[in-house]
């Protein structure tokens, strides 16, 4: 039930992007991604004991070297038999949450299989449906640009001419002259073009055709 990269081997069906109504794939999917959710949480909890063991270890022989220092018999283990015991429920936990989770997911994927043909013709709905939208989407913008583009024009023709160029006299006494290494320049991607613009809404007005 695990895939090259050590995860579980399940991908759940987007139902929510694909605006699909399947109550029961949807509460096989929670079911799945909660015994995922606490199987991890198992597993962090047998590590962490597993981590545990030497320090607890060490404080037993502790106990027991200042029992024999201070001439009583040595006592017996108490911390380390404790988290021992911990640790047997906890190995027990996460291996039940693993059994769980491959039970699902197998209970899942026998329910998709089954499905699979209305599941698709599904999708295939909403995914037309989608694009329909999309295609309006793209209509109404691109009119839009079209509007922008032409009010752009408008503009600058409105522009008011550049300043005849000064006598060189003139611009020796009033212009200001920086040196190159504190002029300030930005630089950035090219504007795309307006006929790739209008392509691209072309081909996505055309989706829904």
């Amino acid at each position: 039930m695990f895939n090259r990269f050590g995860d579980w081997a399940c991908e759940p069906v987007p139902l929510d992007a694909l605006g699909l109504n399947w109550p029961r794939l949807a509460a096989a999917q929670d079911e799945v991604r909660s015994l995922i959710q606490q199987h991890a949480e198992a597993s962090q909890a047998v590590t962490a004991l597993e981590a545990g063991r030497p320090a607890s270890r060490e404080r037993d022989l502790d106990d027991a070297a200042a029992a024999l220092r201070a001439g009583n018999a040595v006592p017996s283990p108490k911390e380390e038999p404790a988290l021992e015991k911990k640790l047997v429920g906890a190995v027990r936990t996460r291996d039940a949450f693993s059994r769980a989770v491959s039970s699902a997911i197998e209970e899942l994927e026998v329910f998709k299989r089954k499905h699979a043909g209305a599941l698709e013709a599904d999708a295939s709905r909403s995914l037309g449906l989608l694009r329909s939208k999309l295609a309006e989407n793209a209509k109404k913008t691109a009119a839009l640009y079209s509007e922008a583009e032409a009010a752009a024009a408008s503009v600058k023709k409105l522009q008011p001419p550049a300043p005849p160029p000064v006598e060189s006299g003139e611009a020796a006494a009033t212009s200001t002259v920086f040196a190159p290494q504190f002029v300030a320049t930005t630089s950035r991607g090219a504007d795309p073009q307006r006929g790739d613009i209008e392509r691209v809404l072309s081909h996505l007005a055309a989706l829904g055709e």
